[in-house]
């Protein structure tokens, strides 16, 4: 288990993290904070969590690989402190750097030239130059306007672009805008390769961990388990009883679960061959998928919610017959002989076909083969966690691996 995967494990047992989280995947995948008018909050997340910070949250999240940040603003930040909230920014003269001036409407008398505000020039609804007493009539022939001026009223000296000065109230350090840090305002999105770990953490795993330990199971959730190949994989929850593994792989998402996890789920179980094996699928595996599932002779419970799973699974771990295990919702499909004692009880069998144990013994191919086949399994997985590979490739290549291994019965 990497170090992000053991801090996320930890992350998951806090109550204000399983509290979003649970939020986030049930419609509010992407999180937009809001300006206030002091400041950018998450007023929903801040009602949620009864906390009025809640951006610390969703960094450290973020930076456990949860959540992506995007930049939806930016500010001026104090380049001593970092600090963006306590900044304010003042106007002073380009002459002399004093703060005491006025901005306003100019207005140029062209007979004699007097320059003055244009309230200076007002008088009973007409406009009087306050030097020769000249009436404004046209402008562009007798005056002319100049906008948004500024005057120091130190030094007297007019200009249109004042000089911008910042100041921290925290630490009182001046600066210039140029000189000036910036802090980026964040969004945060929701990652949606952690769906299925979030779904298995957050809301799968106290109910289940719950009824797997009344059966009388030692539970551990984001389990590594090695294979015969030597690699550690990953599985949701692990139950053991007497040295003997059921693993739990949950495939959760806003659509439903494609092939791809379904290959990458049996690549995982062909390695480690645990005792038994279960996918949990919500809300729904795709026809695609499901037929691969069959092929596989996996596992598989489905439900449109968390509740529905854990009606279908309860009566397994009561009906449960050694050798021979039942699916909901798959058409019934022979396991390759193969698989049998490289994946115990992972199968349905077809109508009228004996459990593997009533069987007689099929010899296995050469181990040399076997083990080639593992080897490829590994390098597909790879190749496709790399990105290396599109999905369709990874099924194709995935079923054309499966098509190696003999089979002992025909697939109907």
């Amino acid at each position: 288990m990497n170090l992000s995967t053991e801090a996320r494990l930890k992350l998951y047992k806090r109550r204000d993290v399983r509290l979003l989280l649970n939020w986030t995947i049930n419609g509010h995948e992407q999180l937009k904070p809001f300006w206030n008018g002091k400041g950018y909050s998450f007023p929903e997340l801040s009602k949620l969590l009864d906390r009025s910070d809640v951006a610390p949250l969703l960094d450290e999240l973020a930076s456990n690989g949860l959540y992506e940040r995007y930049i939806v603003d930016s500010e001026p930040a104090c380049p001593e402190c970092g600090s963006s909230s306590h900044v304010h920014y003042r106007y002073e003269c380009s002459f002399c750097q004093s703060r005491s001036l006025r901005k306003g409407v100019l207005i140029e008398h062209y007979g004699c030239g007097y320059i003055d505000f244009s309230e200076k020039f007002s008088r009973n609804g007409d406009l009087i130059c306050p030097k020769c007493s000249g009436k404004l009539k046209l402008i562009g022939t007798d005056y002319r306007r100049i906008e948004n001026l500024f005057r120091c009223l130190n030094c007297g000296k007019d200009f249109s672009i004042p000089n911008l000065l910042g100041r921290c109230r925290v630490c009182n350090v001046g600066f210039s805008p140029e000189n000036a840090g910036i802090r980026p305002i964040y969004g945060y999105k929701f990652n949606e390769q952690m769906r299925s770990e979030v779904t298995a953490n957050c809301i799968i795993e106290a109910p289940l961990t719950s009824l797997l330990r009344e059966k009388g199971y030692e539970v551990e959730t984001l389990k590594a388990l090695k294979g015969s190949s030597g690699i550690e994989h990953l599985f949701d929850i692990v139950a053991t009883e007497d040295g003997k593994h059921i693993v739990f792989a949950i495939a959760s998402g806003t659509a439903e679960i494609g092939s791809e996890f379904v290959v990458s789920y049996f690549a995982k179980i062909f390695d480690v061959a645990p005792h038994r094996s279960v996918l949990i699928a919500l809300p729904k595996l795709a026809e695609e998928a499901r037929k691969l599932a069959g092929l596989y002779g996996l596992e598989v419970v489905e439900g449109e919610s968390l509740e529905e799973v854990l009606k279908r699974l309860r009566p397994r771990f009561r009906e449960i017959k050694p050798g021979v295990l039942q699916r909901e919702g798959l058409e019934k499909h022979t396991l390759p002989e193969v698989a049998a004692p490289l994946i115990p009880q992972i199968g349905v069998l077809n109508e009228g076909s004996k459990p593997f144990s009533d069987r007689p013994p099929t010899p296995l191919p050469k181990k040399a083969a076997v083990e080639n086949v593992r080897r490829e399994f590994h390098e597909l997985r790879e190749s496709f966690r790399r990105k290396l590979i599109p999905g369709e490739e990874y099924v194709s290549q995935a079923k054309r691996l499966l098509a190696k291994l003999p089979r002992g019965v025909k697939e109907e």
